[in-house]
């Protein structure tokens, strides 16, 4: 388990939300497998985790960790690139379902809508926010090879 030892007041670092405070931690006696142990403050969001660092927001559907402590991530390996060629709402649209669309994180990182909060998606498309979303360059086995 990453979390296992982790502590109120640790900084981490999410792929989607960026760099926050741990707020509450669960004491070691209490926890459950596969249940939230944990919850950090970003910015705006405070945000439950599990000891694997699976977040609230993706539900039974990613099941995936977003959450590291920051000396664990290699920035140099991750996609900060502005975009190239701004898409219009209708070609996102388009492209939502097709695991080809990615999308610009509050954290800076460049994430395939799938694996983002649909709350963070739909209020950007709601929005316009057209500058903050791209046209995957890899998808499903080619995004390992790089």
């Amino acid at each position: 388990m990453y979390f296992k030892n982790i502590e109120k007041d640790n900084f981490v670092y999410s792929l989607i939300y960026g760099e926050g405070k741990v707020k509450n931690v669960l004491p070691k006696g209490a926890r459950v497998e596969g249940f939230y142990i944990f919850s950090v403050q970003f910015d705006k969001n405070l945000i439950h985790y599990t000891e694997d660092g699976v977040p609230n927001w993706c539900g039974n559907d990613c099941g995936t960790q977003t959450i590291f402590y920051k000396q664990d991530i290699d920035f140099e390996r991750v996609d900060f690139k502005p975009i190239e060629e701004e898409l219009s709402i209708k070609k996102i649209k388009k492209l939502r379902d097709s695991g080809k669309l990615e999308m610009l994180c509050p954290s800076g990182l460049w994430r395939n809508i799938e694996a983002c909060p649909l709350e963070i998606v739909q209020n950007a498309i709601k929005k316009a926010k057209t500058s903050l979303f791209r046209i995957s360059e890899f998808v499903g086995n080619d995004r390992r090879k790089r």
